[in-house]
């Protein structure tokens, strides 16, 4: 079952990606999940406060963390996050690049969903934004396998809903991002290593913040 499947079968109007690897990669009952969560986060924060002469202050604008099972590398990522919990309350946009490891792309995909599930609870994606890095009309709907326009500011994008079906890479990261950062919006990608994903997302970044001056919202 592909993912537009299985959002349509959500709701016809918000389209609700479920969590794939609940149960697997991390646990699936939300109190069990939280109380993971935190222990390595709190592993996280000692190290960092050891650290904090070392370090330099601010919200880092990028962070560079693992995709497996939190049992695995859960707790390496709580380092990055737990730094990343100095944006709590002024980040309000998450960009989440991740690699393939179950449908390939050719370019960098995004999904049809307009929010994330995962046991913590629904996260809403800024499916405007990914309109504009697209290229697409502001009322223009995200259809599986759109490209992005001719000029637009992420020429590599595509809207590929097969790729984010049962992919791990962005899902894991979710419940770190909805513990350290609260209510924030999510920008979600999978793309192939030769599209240099972090060169796509500076340039949409660059442009997103020329059409954003003057509003509180700042994208990291």
């Amino acid at each position: 079952m592909v993912l537009s499947e299985m959002l349509r079968k959500n709701d016809d109007v918000r389209q609700i990606r479920p969590p794939a690897v609940a149960g697997s990669f991390y646990p699936a009952d939300r109190t069990a999940i939280k109380q993971l969560i935190n222990q390595q986060l709190d592993y996280g924060r000692k190290l960092l406060q050891q650290l904090e002469t070392a370090l330099p202050t601010g919200v880092p604008k990028a962070v560079i963390v693992p995709h497996a099972g939190y049992v695995y590398s859960g707790t390496a990522a709580a380092l990055a996050y737990a730094l990343l919990e100095r944006g709590r309350g002024s980040v309000t946009r998450a960009v989440i690049v991740g690699p393939t490891h179950r449908v390939a792309v050719r370019g960098i995909a995004c999904p049809t969903a307009t929010a994330f599930a995962t046991p913590l609870g629904e996260v809403p994606v800024d499916v405007d934004a990914e309109r504009k890095a697209l290229g697409l009309a502001a009322d223009e709907p995200l259809r599986s396998g759109t490209h992005a326009r001719p000029g637009a500011p992420a020429p590599a994008m595509i809207v590929n809903d097969p790729t984010h079906a049962q992919e791990h890479a962005v899902e894991v990261q979710i419940p770190f991002l909805q513990t350290v950062l609260g209510p924030a919006r999510l920008l979600r990608r999978h793309g192939r290593r030769q599209y240099r994903p972090q060169r796509l997302h500076r340039r949409f970044l660059l442009e997103s913040d020329r059409h954003t001056s003057g509003r509180r919202a700042r994208d990291h």
